[in-house]
């Protein structure tokens, strides 16, 4: 009978051994977590100096192990006119985050390794849109709670010419 107890306990707490969460994940994988939550952002595009407003909204997916990031580009009614989504993952072996961006209804994607130099996200890459192939490097800095700053670069022609892409200065619209 005592056997048998010791094996109903052990497949009864075997799935809390094995299955992830945030605990089993180092403290460094969470250093990210500020991308949880709804964010207002304004976007300053650098080619023609326009603003527009986009939003994000950040969840955990994959049982805590990546974070999932919606983002809807907004007409001046509110309503979206553009739609992506990033999810990013930590890989305790390299100490760095893979993320990989998609765009709806749209032939794009983008592959990045991001992490931290002297207080800000760094990221490099390559993707492909409908202007080609790309490299691509930003950095998200100026990092709060409640805000912070985005800038992006791409380069289609192998990394030789680099173009300054936009800037965000997002606003978080929830209490995180």
């Amino acid at each position: 009978m005592k056997r048998q107890i010791k094996l109903y306990l052990s497949f009864l707490f075997l799935p809390m051994l094995v299955t992830p969460g945030k605990a089993q994940l180092p403290k460094e994988a969470h250093r990210v977590d500020f991308f949880l939550g709804e964010w207002e952002i304004k976007v300053v595009n650098q080619e023609d100096k326009t603003i527009g407003v986009s939003r994000t909204v950040g969840r955990y997916i994959l049982e805590r192990r990546a974070i999932q990031s919606d983002y809807f580009a907004l007409d001046k009614q509110g309503r979206s006119i553009f739609r992506g989504t990033t999810i990013r993952t930590y890989v305790p072996s390299s100490k760095h985050w893979v993320v990989h961006w998609a765009m709806a209804n749209l032939n794009g994607y983008t592959y990045l390794q991001e992490e931290w130099v002297e207080g800000e996200l760094h990221a490099s890459g390559h993707g492909e849109d409908g202007g080609g192939k790309f490299l691509e490097r930003y950095k998200y800095f100026d990092i709060s709670l409640s805000s912070y700053t985005f800038e992006m670069e791409r380069s289609y022609d192998g990394g030789k010419t680099w173009k300054f892409y936009n800037r965000l200065y997002a606003k978080r619209r929830d209490k995180g």
